[in-house]
Formats: C-alpha cells, sequence, structure tokens
C-alpha cells in the first residue's frame, strides 16, 4: 500500500473529536495567516501610497459601523463553518 493511501486509511480510523480538533486547528492557523497578511498588505499599500491605510482601517473597524462589519464577517465565517461541516457528511 502507498504512503498515500496510509494516510488517508489512517485519518478516516481517527475518532471524531481528533478530526474536529485539527481541523479546528488548521482553520485557526490559516485565519491566522490571513490577518497577518491582510495587515502586511494595507501597510505595504499605505507605505506605496503614503497614507496610512492600516491606521484608516482600524480607525473605520473601531467605529460603530465597523464592529457591524466585523460582526457580519463572523457571522459569514460561521455560515461558511457550518455548511462545510454539513456537506463533509
Amino acid at each position: 500500500m502507498s504512503e498515500e493511501r496510509k494516510d488517508e486509511t489512517r485519518a478516516r480510523d481517527r475518532p471524531a473529536s481528533e478530526k474536529t480538533a485539527g481541523w479546528i486547528a488548521s482553520g485557526v492557523v490559516r485565519l491566522g495567516l490571513a490577518i497577518v497578511g491582510v495587515v502586511l498588505l494595507l501597510f505595504a499599500a499605505g507605505r506605496i501610497a503614503g497614507i496610512d491605510l492600516l491606521e484608516l482601517t482600524v480607525e473605520v473597524l473601531t467605529s460603530s459601523i465597523g464592529r457591524w462589519i466585523v460582526l457580519a464577517l463572523v457571522a459569514l465565517v460561521l455560515i461558511v463553518v457550518a455548511v462545510r461541516g454539513f456537506s463533509g457528511r
């Protein structure tokens, strides 16, 4: 049996709690990397344009409308997670 198939068999034989924990950990790492990437992109683009895009973004997100935008994005992430959970079954 090839290594790839052995890995797939091991992944299927793991308990559901391990699969869930691995999936959550993977998601948190990816989300963290995405946030760091966006911050670096805003910083670099702001430097190129000569304006502080990072500070402007923080100001927008801390305003009353910005809080609702953040809440909507969190809700969108939860919806995507739920849909992926149902499609995996």
